[in-house]
């Protein structure tokens, strides 16, 4: 009797795993199933699970008969149980929330684990260790940044450039990615000692008992109710990052297509009576990098950020101005073409653009054009990095293209020099650098307006209040250094005809709603158009050259002064240049011209709008 009960424990493998099997997967979901016996379906096929047992039973007495184990040893399973529980402790989060799902969790990593261990062995890191930094990224993300890992978080990651990645990689979170990394490796190094005189048969066969213990508690044993994506972590977790990158991926190749596709503005017959040629006129479009409205003083800032573009007497300033979008993948794009709302065309094509940008049009019409960039801006032109390759299309007939590579103020002696080279030219300049972004270091210190903190805390601004100003008063020095920039574009341009453009690509979080930067908000909700950050600076600044060439540029400006206390938005600068250089065209729109007296207002999503 006693070698019968021996043989059958071999065979059905009852011991130390299955003993736990029974406590996780039987006691407490049983107890829960029957408290729920008078409101859950129990429409269940039980024939199932039992025909799958028997098969593994049989599949045990094969095993047993060809000399191999059919579960693993009691030390196997203490290893992988004991890792298995610090993986879920430690990295998935929705354990502490639903810890009825505890059972199912830890069945699932052990059975990814006996399966990885059977499959490479002593290389079973290369599984565990890249996936324990994706798991540990994505938690931190939501921790520490409030920020999930969607597919428009994970399409801007592909257009970071250098400053942007280095700038989360402080002290702490530098550290937190060692030793990340250094317990990933000796978790697999456990593995490593714990299994290797396992078959790998014995480790497959445990696999599956794993699985089908999985299978068997949320589809038999489980309430109704629980049968849902919770409680399938590390598959769910991983699953997410993957289909979130792959329509990442989409959505870079998307706008990249769409851009490389659209027609150029001149294949349909424009005119122009204002421009003959040889006025001398310039005119500036500064796309702004992350400058929220917030933080100027015409916008009720207690700080004078910008003194030189506050004071300046020829100065319009439209006060109520909305960003298309919180990616200047979009943005950028909706500035130069006749786009409308970027962050709508994945969703809404007809808020996409028609035709492409409106430098083709004004290099028709006697302009020459000139693009000054941050060296960034285009020097990261492969893989995913989608941003560059818009940028240069929307450019491709510029007669001069300049980077710099250290602060924006470089750009100043190239723009004097086109001035010089060029006095009787028509000249578009074209002015992106990276101005207010992360990490807000892009200004001069020896010329900081606003006390520079010397933080020795490691962290992120929601988390400590020194931090918090140290954040605010960068990125405030770096609009005022912004303002010193403009300042010295428009001193090189006096006694001259010109119009200088300068619009934001988007706003950023300066701490409202607890939110720092541009992340999205949880469950990738986009909470951008309900806050102030997509509220940004737009002014025009011109000369009374100007105005004197010729009686349309003083009743273009005129017009704008009108207009400048009504809504508007990225929509609005294709058709206002048009009709300030005075071009006709089919796909000019008078409607979306602030300098025109048909001008409306942005109808699109602002965060005054009721809920």
């Amino acid at each position: 009797m006693t070698n019968w009960i021996h043989k059958t424990k071999k065979i059905a493998g009852i011991n130390y795993f299955l003993l736990l099997v029974l406590l996780f997967l039987v006691v407490e979901p049983t107890l829960e199933l029957w408290a729920m016996r008078e409101t859950d379906n129990l429409d269940r096929n039980y024939l199932l699970p039992i025909f799958i047992a028997i098969g593994g039973i049989i599949a045990a007495q094969i095993l047993q008969k060809s000399g191999c184990k059919a579960i693993v040893s009691g030390r196997s399973f203490w290893v992988c149980l004991t890792v298995a529980v610090l993986f879920n402790l430690i990295l998935n989060q929705e354990i502490w929330q639903l810890t009825h799902q505890l059972s199912n969790a830890l069945l699932l990593t052990m059975g990814l684990i006996f399966a990885t261990y059977a499959v490479l062995r002593r290389f079973c890191f290369i599984i565990w260790v890249p996936l324990c930094f994706l798991l540990t990224v994505q938690l931190a993300a939501m921790k520490l940044y409030n920020i999930d890992l969607n597919a428009e978080i994970i399409a801007q990651i592909f257009n970071a450039n250098a400053d942007e990645i280095i700038a989360y990689l402080t002290f702490r979170n530098s550290l937190l990615i060692i030793l990340v990394l250094f317990a990933a490796g000796l978790c697999a190094y456990i593995m490593y000692k714990g299994m290797r005189k396992e078959h790998s048969l014995t480790l497959l066969y445990s696999a599956a008992i794993c699985f089908f213990g999985l299978y068997t508690a949320r589809y038999y044993l489980q309430p109704i109710y629980y049968n849902q994506d919770c409680g399938l972590w590390p598959v769910k977790a991983l699953n997410h990052i993957r289909s979130q990158a792959i329509q990442g991926v989409k959505e870079n190749n998307e706008i990249r297509d769409l851009i490389y596709n659209l027609p150029s503005a001149t294949t349909k017959p424009s005119s122009s009576s204002i421009l003959k040629g040889g006025e001398g006129i310039t005119l500036v479009l500064h796309i702004g990098e992350s400058v929220t409205s917030d933080h100027l003083q015409s916008h009720g800032y207690h700080r004078n950020t910008m003194p030189f573009v506050q004071s300046y007497e020829n100065t319009i300033h439209f006060k109520d101005c909305t960003s298309s979008s919180v990616f200047t993948l979009y943005a950028i794009p909706t500035i130069l073409t006749n786009g409308r709302r970027g962050y709508d065309w994945c969703k809404d094509p007809a808020m996409g653009p028609s035709v492409s940008s409106f430098a083709n049009l004004l290099v028709k019409h006697t302009f020459r054009q000139y693009c000054l960039f941050d060296h960034g801006t285009l020097i990261f032109t492969g893989g995913q990095n989608t941003l560059p390759k818009i940028l240069q299309k929307l450019t491709e007939e510029a007669t001069a293209t300049h980077c710099i590579t250290g602060l924006p103020m470089e750009q100043i002696p190239q723009l004097q020099k086109i001035l010089r080279d060029t006095p009787k030219d028509n000249k578009f300049i074209l002015i992106n650098n990276d101005g207010s972004h992360v990490p807000y270091s892009k200004y001069d210190s020896a010329t900081a307006a606003f006390p520079q903190i010397d933080s020795k805390f490691d962290e992120s601004p929601a988390e400590n209040a020194l931090v918090a100003q140290k954040t605010i008063n960068d990125y405030d020095n770096t609009i005022h250094y912004t303002d010193q920039y403009i300042r010295e574009a428009v001193f090189s341009m006096r006694g001259k005809p010109f119009l200088y453009i300068y619009i934001s690509d988007h706003g950023e979080y300066l701490g409202e709603n607890g939110k720092w930067s541009r992340g999205s908000a949880k469950n990738g909700e986009i909470s951008f158009f309900a806050t102030q950050g997509c509220r940004i600076p737009f002014f025009i600044i011109y000369s009374p050259e100007l105005q004197e060439l010729h009686p349309h540029f003083a009743e273009a400006i005129k017009n704008l002064k009108k207009n400048a206390n009504i809504r508007t938005a990225h929509e609005h600068i294709f058709h206002t240049i048009l009709g300030i250089a005075g071009i006709n065209s089919p796909y000019y729109k008078p409607e979306l011209d602030l300098s025109s007296t048909k001008a409306m207002p942005y109808t699109g999503p602002h965060p005054q709008d009721k809920k």
